[in-house]
């Protein structure tokens, strides 16, 4: 039994012993098989070359020479490289078969094979709502491929077709992709066809390293375009890949108004190629360009239009998309709902006090309504009803926290104090206060 312990303590240091050393021969090895795969797997052939040889003239170099172990000589490896790409990044661990995959976004339960994921997700169509103030919002966090030819509707295709059809009707919109790490171009380029007026438009261009591949909007679409409003993207650093694509395309086409903070920068993906003696690298194999800047955001992300903290985003994103719908509606009854919401919005961001002087002149009954005070609160009731918090708008203007579409004025007209109750829709209906209410008298509170 003794002797057994012995030899599985001997099986398990070995792997770590051979870590530890490496011969001049193994190194010189690794590092041609490492320059080799970066010579003909890398995206841009002749820059290819030009790295390949750089690696292998350092084989002697102090540089890597001197590494004392293959951790050590992948590290500086990569450090090689990094300049000159950096997505280049050697690595190496215990000699196994590999096969790298690209990224394309998105992560799917352990616990679930992928196919039923994605259809228990609804397509990573998270949300698809109407806001107040008539702004369309759509959560999206990753974007499922499908064949854009197939003769049949996938079901992807399916979901992204409901989605927008729920969103043609909206004043403006804002889609939300600050966890969506990427995915298809098939669905990218399907919900830019959306966004698109009819005309046939170039989206993308695609280069490996021996083809140079076209995207173009769909020609056709079921259902309206949503070329028409006013269009905000929220973006952040986990959105990634073709997340990036779709904002970085709609902001160059001027379609859209980048809100958040810089992207993660991901434009040119890449896999893992393993080379000799467990050594590996990971290499771009494609690159994107668009047709209006003919670069993309590898390195530096979208850039947003309106830069604010990503946890605030949304919130600024719909603000200023309130603001854009007003700055196009004129008629009153039409922008009269996205007014209010962005006034009610302001209010409780403020969340103004009502002073106890001023609070207690309108404190008391007005028919089956009551108003009263807590601190400098103002409660509202009706009947026996809930007592509803306050929010003070303007000066004798107030809202409920729960409701942006209602709202309660108080004023002294004669001296006598009256509530109204507003509704979006344009109805008043005015009470005054009850003679045995006698408001404006001490409140207990």
């Amino acid at each position: 039994m003794r002797f057994a312990v012995l030899y599985l303590l001997m099986a398990c240091a070995a792997p770590a012993l051979s870590a530890q050393s490496l011969s001049q021969a193994e190194r010189s090895e690794a590092v041609r098989s490492i320059a080799e795969l970066i010579r003909s797997r890398y995206v841009f052939p002749e820059r290819a070359d030009r790295v390949a040889d750089l690696l292998l003239s350092a084989i002697d170099d102090p540089r890597l020479a001197s590494a004392t172990g293959p951790d050590d000589l992948a590290d500086r490896m990569t450090q090689l490289l990094r300049p000159h790409d950096g997505h280049f990044n050697v690595s190496w661990t215990t000699p196994r078969s590999h096969d790298g995959m690209e990224n394309h976004g998105g992560q799917p339960s352990p616990n679930l094979p992928r196919a039923v994921w994605v259809r228990r997700n609804n397509y990573r169509f998270v949300a698809v709502e109407r806001l107040p103030g008539n702004v369309g919002y759509l959560r999206l966090d990753g974007f499922e491929g499908f064949d854009r030819n197939a003769t049949s509707t996938p079901p992807e295709r399916e979901v992204a077709e409901a989605a927008m059809g729920l969103l043609a009707r909206s004043d403006a919109l804002v889609i939300d992709l600050r966890w969506n790490q990427g995915g298809s171009p098939a669905m990218v380029h399907l919900l830019m066809s959306y966004l698109l007026d009819e005309s046939p438009r170039l989206l993308n261009r695609f280069r490996r390293r021996d083809s140079v591949s076209e995207y173009w909007t769909f020609d056709r679409l079921h259902g309206p375009r949503l070329a028409d409003p006013p269009l905000f993207i929220v973006v952040g650093p986990s959105t990634l890949s073709a997340a990036e694509e779709f904002a970085y395309g709609l902001q160059a086409f001027d379609r859209a108004t980048i809100v958040g903070a810089p992207t993660g920068g991901a434009a040119n993906p890449g896999r893992t190629f393993m080379g000799e003696g467990g050594f590996g690298v990971f290499v771009p194999i494609g690159a994107a360009e668009n047709p209006v800047t003919r670069g993309n955001w590898e390195g530096v992300g979208v850039v947003p239009d309106v830069p604010t903290a990503p946890e605030e985003a949304l919130d600024v994103a719909i603000d200023v998309a309130l603001e854009a719908i007003l700055a196009r509606i004129s008629d009153e009854g039409l922008s009269r709902e996205a007014r209010w919401t962005l006034e009610w919005r302001r209010a409780l961001r403020e969340d103004r006090p009502v002073p106890a002087s001023e609070a207690a002149r309108f404190v008391g009954e007005y028919g089956r309504r009551t108003v009263t005070r807590d601190g400098d609160r103002l409660l509202y009731r009706v009947g026996e009803g809930p007592q509803r918090p306050l929010v003070r708008i303007g000066d004798d203007l107030f809202g409920f926290r729960d409701d942006h579409a209602v709202r309660v004025r108080l004023d002294l007209p004669d001296g006598r104090p009256r509530l109204s109750v507003l509704y979006d829709y344009g109805a008043v209906v005015e009470y005054l206060a009850s003679p045995t209410s006698a408001p404006g008298s001490p409140d207990p509170h």
